[in-house]
């Protein structure tokens, strides 16, 4: 008798576009015609045409995908995302129009009070703040749902070694994706008790958060709420479109934004978490900040200024502050 078991197909864009590039390569020309732009290979372009049909897209959205890979690609070579990079998932609100909600409630203006919003869904790298996914809907809603298709972009360019969200995105099948498609090492995703008052869940990964000690690490999750907050306070938290397939592309716009703000700034990236180490030998020393009296980019907490060890200023130094009885 025949075997009838299915045989198991990849699910990796990469594998399956070298393998449609090897394909390619073996039967079709280098070009089509002596006279050729020759911008790109015929099958270069035949595995552009099998990543359209398996991510289900048409040419626009593969074309932005592929961006989104030179860009990643970029802040691998500069150092932003490590050998072992995690990456921490979260979604936030927008404002449709730049008064405020709140002072649209207090000034009386029903009218304009909607009851949806543009929602946001991002995946990034908890060491550098890129942002690797993106997936937009309308709030409010359900996280979950946005989990995987954010999830899987980041996942076609970088493979990551673990993840972090809150409970809005607590189910097995995140879970399932995230270890046995995507090949994590561990995805930490807090347990939502769902008011069903039983004590241990009865799927093998959500078992697992209940047994694993994960507190220590989860704390990197808050990554992506600074990811929100720099992203607000720059571009904006009010979008300029109104409709909403057009406040959809805005908000993946700022994405785009946000990740070449970072890669222009490389340099001069910091983060609080990452203890940065001078030079063994130097006859310098750094001065952290700036003074009163210094240009606005100077002032900025994140400055650095060599002197000499016996060099004094004054502009260098601290300053006392003395609480008064009244």
């Amino acid at each position: 008798m025949a075997d009838t078991a299915q045989r198991r197909m990849t699910k990796s864009p990469v594998r399956l576009a070298r393998e449609a590039l090897r394909i390619g390569e073996e039967g079709l020309p280098s070009y089509s015609a002596a006279k050729s732009p020759k911008k790109f290979t015929q099958p270069q372009l035949f595995a552009v045409l099998v990543l359209r049909q398996f991510f289900k897209t048409d040419y626009r959205g593969i074309v932005a995908l592929l961006e989104d890979i030179v860009v990643l690609q970029r802040a691998e070579r500069l150092g932003l995302i490590g050998k072992k990079p995690d990456a921490a998932v979260d979604a936030t609100g927008l404002e449709s129009r730049h008064a405020s909600r709140h002072y649209v409630s207090r000034a009386g203006q029903k009218r304009y009070l909607r009851s949806d919003w543009p929602k946001l869904t991002v995946v990034c790298d908890t060491a550098s703040h890129l942002i690797a996914g993106a997936s937009v809907a309308r709030g409010p809603s359900q996280d979950s749902p946005d989990f995987f298709p954010a999830m899987y972009q980041a996942g076609c360019h970088v493979r990551w070694y673990r993840v972090f969200a809150d409970a809005g995105y607590d189910a097995e099948h995140n879970h399932e994706f995230c270890r046995d498609v995507l090949g994590m090492k561990s995805s930490i995703i807090t347990l939502n008790r769902r008011n069903m008052g039983r004590r241990w869940p009865l799927t093998k990964y959500r078992r697992q958060m209940k047994r694993t000690a994960y507190r220590r690490d989860y704390g990197q999750r808050w990554q992506v709420e600074s990811v929100f907050s720099r992203y607000k306070r720059l571009l904006g938290a009010a979008l300029r479109a109104r409709t909403d397939a057009s406040q959809a592309r805005e908000m993946l716009l700022r994405v785009l934004v946000h990740n070449l703000m970072l890669l222009r700034r490389v340099g001069c990236f910091q983060q609080s978490i990452i203890d940065t180490q001078g030079p063994s030998s130097g006859i310098s020393r750094v001065d952290r900040g700036g003074s009163w009296d210094l240009s606005s980019d100077d002032q900025r907490s994140a400055n650095r200024i060599g002197h000499g060890p016996d060099g004094r200023s004054h502009r260098v130094g601290f300053r006392v502050v003395r609480e008064t009885e009244d």
